[in-house]
């Protein structure tokens, strides 16, 4: 039954079919989804889940266009298309990707790690930081628990999106590691979270006109963090000015040091037997 739901194609006021956009709602993207959904209402219809679940939904075409993860471009990159210059990015700190743990990072040799069953670039890149760049052997393992639960078995557990961020906030027992922060020490690229893609089988036109609407609800939203933030259900527990400078900090763009950073992280996985 859900999925027959999902799949209902809906009709704008002149009968065209309405493209289906899966939306994320996690503070990240709050200010382009705010204003897709009230200024082009009449164009799109919105199917909402996890990143992990969006990105299934477009694999499967439940969905035509979404910001998913950068890895789920990668994995079926000649099935999909870039919608140009948008991204979920971040050059340094991304304050909602946090790899929590009971020691230092250099001590978790052998160690269990958990990882949200909501993510999949930064499951992806916490492989990389660990493997890699640390040159650790550790044991991972997917997990829907709370942070507190998790870390009663395991050593360290990532966590994305809201959750992080309030995690981190009220944090006062764990070691706490920026993912962002950490690529960008090692790698000095953004790290592309999410990419706007579509399935192949939308059109030029169709692209065209979902790149003319983020680039307005870009433009209009870096004029209203302010009220957005007021108007957030996490005003309260992170604070208007934490929102907004968290929302200043991420880069919404797409250009060539994104492509770089995107480039390079294609490289790791595949070195790495991730994609």
């Amino acid at each position: 039954m859900l999925l027959l739901s999902l799949c209902t194609i809906k009709e704008d006021k002149k009968g065209r079919v309405m493209l289906r956009i899966g939306r994320i709602p996690f503070l990240n993207l709050m200010p382009i989804f705010y204003y897709l959904q009230r200024c082009c209402q009449d164009r799109y219809s919105f199917i909402s889940g996890v990143p992990s679940e969006v990105n299934d939904y477009l694999r499967k075409g439940i969905i035509d266009i979404s910001p998913s993860s950068s890895i789920e471009y990668l994995r079926g990159r000649h099935s999909y298309r870039i919608v140009p210059g948008h991204s979920i990015s971040s050059f340094g700190a991304v304050k909602s990707i946090y790899l929590f743990t009971k020691k230092p990072i250099e001590a978790l040799e052998g160690e269990l790690i958990l990882y949200t069953y909501k993510s999949e670039a930064s499951t992806a890149l916490l492989r990389i930081v660990c493997d890699r760049f640390y040159g650790l052997a550790c044991i991972y393992r997917e997990s829907r628990q709370p942070l507190k639960d998790g870390l009663e078995s395991a050593s360290g557990y990532l966590l994305i999106g809201d959750e992080a961020m309030v995690e981190f906030k009220n944090n006062r027992h764990y070691h706490a590691y920026d993912l962002g922060e950490l690529w960008y020490e090692k790698t000095g690229l953004p790290f592309v979270f999410a990419l706007w893609i579509a399935n192949a089988n939308v059109d030029d036109e169709a692209i065209k006109d979902v790149k003319a609407d983020l680039d307005s609800a870009r433009q209009w939203a870096e004029g209203q963090y302010r009220t957005l933030a007021r108007e957030s259900g996490l005003a309260k527990t992170l604070g208007e000015d934490f929102i907004v400078k968290y929302w200043e900090s991420l880069s919404y763009g797409f250009e060539e040091p994104h492509m770089k950073g995107l480039e390079l992280f294609d490289k790791y996985l595949n070195e790495s037997g991730l994609l």
